[in-house]
């Protein structure tokens, strides 16, 4: 019996563990230019004081879709990021982007994601054209 819950406890963890976040409850998405300024550590009050622009909410939907999440002992390596923020549940969480590599750590779930090729590349044209209409206004 003693195995039963073990064996259970190991497949309940794995499962909550391998869901991704319901993108589609998340709204209100923005991207920030942070210049050649490193924002990992910036808190969301921080980002209001920097330029930022619409992301639309089913294209960040249908990027995000493919993403999966990168396991706890597996940190990469972050070589400058694009910062945006969404909200859910009508609060604010901000979301970091690697340059390259294709992934990213929600705030919400505090958790590491990646997205596979080819839809990292898209994602981050996506994200490159929206930071140059940000001063285009």
């Amino acid at each position: 019996m003693k195995y039963l819950l073990l064996i259970f406890l190991a497949v309940a963890n794995f499962c909550a563990y391998a869901q991704n976040p319901n993108w589609k409850n998340t709204v209100a998405w923005k991207i920030y230019d942070m210049g050649d300024i490193h924002g990992l550590a910036f808190s969301l009050d921080t980002l209001k004081g920097f330029p930022s622009g619409r992301l639309e909410d089913d294209s960040m939907h249908r990027y995000l879709r493919f993403a999966n999440t990168l396991p706890k002992d597996k940190y990469p390596l972050w070589n400058g990021e694009y910062i945006a923020t969404y909200k859910k549940g009508g609060k604010s969480y901000k979301m970091d982007f690697s340059v390259y590599g294709g992934f990213f750590r929600d705030e919400y779930s505090n958790t590491l994601f990646i997205i596979p090729e080819p839809q990292a590349s898209s994602l981050y044209s996506y994200l490159i054209r929206k930071l140059k209409l940000i001063h285009r206004k």
